[in-house]
């Protein structure tokens, strides 16, 4: 009974020396690339022998445990796992198998497709086993810029901007480590990246700078930097540019000259006005609203020609450009009710009870009808 035991014992050993053999000799080979939220990724596994191959094994290496995805042999997938994780996992052999195989993740995500992956070819007494680290990045969804100020009507000869403080947000990027780097700013702040609630995994990130534009200095620009791969700046930047608003002015009186009717249109400012400032010729402010169209009490002078200004406030102003003018004379269309005369300086003498007023030119009451 011993010896007959004895051959089985003998050959179990040689099995288990045998064993211990293949995977002594079987060493890891370590991968690693960057690729972006989208793209298709190809993982290339290589024997490094083809003697007695039968296939490749693709798992999951997912903290201390690991999960099987698929195998592939000469006839293509032998078996694939059913989890709905690794349905946009396929096979490439077109390649040069049986000395090399692709394993393709299609329109790779951020969420469960980092890997890493480890594959691990079947041979006959030695193997390689790669394992693939998959680092992913991700261009912003989109990147919204914007900038305000406390914005202040300019006072007579004032051409100087307002201080700006414009923010930048950059909605689903990925990695957390990516920074802003600001062009044409002065003081840049950056808070700590949140989770987005865009895209699972990814993160909002969040700056801001301050600025005083000029007609050199007239824009702003925010980047996203930080990536490996090579992504056009397009794609991860954004620019607010600054400019004045164009305004122009009309005017028109009331018929006695005594009040004048002032409305101010303005195009093409960047950040857009909020409010209009009118002033006289000498540039002294009678008003500033938010209001396009102002009433400004004139006295009463027949045939006097008034000049007035408005400028659309925005907080940029650079020269004349920013003001607009208008000048008008002022017709009394009649008299004011008992007034006559050339320039309507004469007062009529008449009983406010019971006439209307007086002929505009003799003066003559004119009775209630």
């Amino acid at each position: 009974m011993w010896y007959t035991d004895r051959p089985k014992m003998h050959r179990m050993s040689r099995s288990l020396l045998t064993w211990f053999f293949i995977l002594h000799v079987i060493s890891v080979f370590t991968d690693a690339q960057v690729s972006l939220v989208g793209d298709n990724v190809t993982l290339t596994c290589i024997s490094n022998t083809t003697k007695d191959f039968v296939q490749y094994t693709w798992s999951d290496e997912v903290g201390e445990s690991s999960t099987y995805i698929l195998t592939v042999g000469k006839d293509g997938v032998l078996g694939k796992s059913t989890d709905q994780k690794y349905q946009n996992f396929v096979v490439n052999n077109d390649t040069g198998f049986p000395e090399s195989t692709q394993l393709i993740i299609e329109d790779i995500q951020l969420v469960d497709e980092l890997g890493p992956y480890r594959c691990t070819p079947s041979v006959e007494g030695i193997g390689t086993q790669q394992l693939f680290h998959i680092q992913l990045e991700d261009i912003p969804d989109s990147m919204p810029i914007s900038c305000s100020s406390e914005t202040i009507c300019p006072t007579s000869g004032d051409e100087t901007a307002d201080l700006f403080t414009c923010s930048c947000t950059a909605v689903a990027a990925y990695p957390e480590s990516l920074l802003f780097d600001w062009t044409g700013a002065t003081q840049t702040v950056s808070t700590t990246p949140s989770n987005s609630s865009a895209a699972n995994g990814s993160f909002d990130f969040y700056g801001e700078a301050t600025i005083t534009p000029n007609d050199v200095l007239n824009e702003v620009t925010c980047l996203l930097t930080g990536y490996s791969n090579s992504i056009n700046e397009d794609e991860r930047s954004a620019t607010y540019t600054f400019a004045p608003s164009i305004c122009s002015l009309s005017m028109s009186f009331d018929n006695e000259c005594s009040r004048a009717f002032l409305s101010c249109s303005c195009i093409g400012g960047s950040p857009r006005v909020s409010q209009y400032s009118y002033s006289h010729a000498n540039h002294t402010v009678l008003a500033v609203s938010r209001l396009q169209n102002e009433e400004v009490s004139i006295g009463s002078s027949n045939g006097t020609y008034y000049t007035f200004h408005c400028t659309g406030c925005n907080g940029i102003y650079y020269g004349p450009n920013s003001t607009a003018t208008s000048t008008s004379q002022c017709i009394i269309i009649g008299c004011p009710m008992f007034y006559y005369g050339n320039d309507c300086d004469k007062q009529c003498d008449c009983n406010t009870d019971s006439s209307e007023g007086c002929d505009s030119v003799d003066g003559t009451c004119l009775c209630n009808t």
